[in-house]
């Protein structure tokens, strides 16, 4: 009999889902938590089974005595029977115990189940390095100081030439501002001293 790629109780894959196939069993070991060798039972138990890893073997351990609980990953519904069926054939806890390398005093018949498997991780994006930001802030930020105090240092001088040129047309104001005072005074005076050198003369006569 070949199963369905999801037994009822689960809803329909959706689009780009999976479901992940397993042989499920419980075995309680005579054993500590401490002293129970996992990757010793995961080897054992996928020699037992038919194109079957240790790396296709997960264990959950709890204690009371040891509890082991076995998730045995499968390709299709069709390993997973087979799967089923070679554990199916270890009829009693003597010969597990020999095929597993442990005491079992206890184990569950294995059954198939299907659940959903999770989804593969998004790929991240590819980081900026820190190093390159740095260099392209220090980039941007040199281009603008140098930029800045270009822009500065022209406005400055042009200022300056504003003054000077004002500076040097207040002067010349100011010295032809004085010396047509200057002219017009003595203009002024000569004409006053005209008639009194006259009437010197005269006087003199």
């Amino acid at each position: 009999m070949v199963l369905p790629p999801a037994p009822p109780s689960l809803p329909p894959a959706r689009a780009g889902e999976q479901y992940k196939i397993s042989i499920v069993f419980v075995a309680t070991v005579d054993a500590t938590v401490e002293t129970f060798d996992a990757d010793a039972y995961k080897t054992n138990l996928a020699a037992l089974l038919e194109n079957v890893s240790p790396a296709d073997i997960e264990l959950d351990v709890a204690p009371g005595s040891v509890v082991v609980t076995s998730r045995v990953s499968a390709s299709s519904a069709a390993a997973a029977e087979i799967h089923r069926d070679a554990i199916n054939d270890v009829i009693s806890k003597d010969q597990l115990s020999v095929a597993l390398g442990v005491l079992v005093t206890k184990y569950s018949t294995p059954v198939v189940r299907a659940s959903r498997a999770p989804s593969p991780p998004a790929q991240p994006e590819a980081a900026v390095p820190a190093s390159s930001l740095a260099s392209s802030t220090m980039s941007d930020g040199a281009i603008g100081a140098i930029v800045g105090g270009t822009i500065g240092g022209v406005l400055v001088i042009c200022l300056v030439t504003i003054l000077i040129v004002k500076k040097m047309g207040c002067r010349k104001k100011r010295q032809s501002t004085y010396m047509n005072a200057a002219s017009e005074f003595n203009t002024a005076e000569a004409k006053t001293d005209a008639p009194t050198a006259q009437r010197v003369r005269t006087d003199h006569v």
